[in-house]
């Protein structure tokens, strides 16, 4: 993951008052509901928005999928998948995917081409998990197997979503983590008795 994190250096996702303001880390939380849909804990970022803020390309790329439902029961809400280009990792075809989670509407449409820092969408309080207005970001890498696109991580405890926050730059964030995680550090989340090791290919669960 380090080359990932070299290549790709993020733009803030918000630009509000409070900057990117983080209220659940990836794979803090152990709430039935994760259990319930098979993961370890929170598999994205929870960002401070009310509704209405504009959130903001992370890199270039195309908007993959818009979906747009106000009465759709879903508990992503409205949301947007952006793509980045395709790389090679580690000798294989690869691409990026961040999703923004329950939104107002989007700026874009599906197959939009954006530049890294347009706006895509504005914040909302849509979808079934969520207490309160916000963005809930998530990133997935995929790679290219037999011609075929799939999630990297598929089986690390999070449907594949890997965490973001190495990717942004810390003064992106109005509340940065107060420790820097390498690659093989053993990390107990604060209200999780569980330990996570923090690898080379992203965040893997260890009993």
């Amino acid at each position: 993951m380090q080359e990932l994190y070299t290549q790709f250096r993020f733009a803030p996702v918000l630009r509000n008052a409070s900057n990117m303001h983080i209220t659940q880390w990836f794979g803090e939380n152990i709430a039935s509901f994760y259990k319930e849909m098979g993961l370890l804990g929170h598999p994205g970022l929870d960002m401070v928005a009310s509704t209405g803020i504009p959130c903001y390309a992370a890199f270039d790329g195309t908007i993959s999928k818009v979906y747009s439902n106000p009465k759709a029961n879903t508990r992503e809400g409205e949301y947007v998948w952006l793509d980045s280009d395709k790389f090679e990792y580690e000798g294989k075809r690869a691409f990026l995917r961040v999703v923004y989670y329950h939104l107002d509407s989007s700026a874009k449409v599906q197959g939009e081409r954006v530049k890294k820092g347009d706006r895509v969408a504005l914040t909302d309080n849509t979808g079934v998990y969520t207490t309160g207005a916000h963005l809930h970001f998530e990133l997935i890498l995929f790679i290219e197997i037999q011609g075929a696109f799939k999630m990297a991580f598929l089986n690390n405890g999070f449907h594949g979503r890997i965490d973001p926050y190495p990717f942004f730059e810390r003064q992106d964030f109005y509340n940065p983590r107060p420790i820097e995680y390498q690659a093989g550090e053993l990390v107990k989340m604060a209200d999780n008795p569980k330990v996570y090791y923090v690898g080379t290919n992203g965040l893997v669960w260890i009993e």
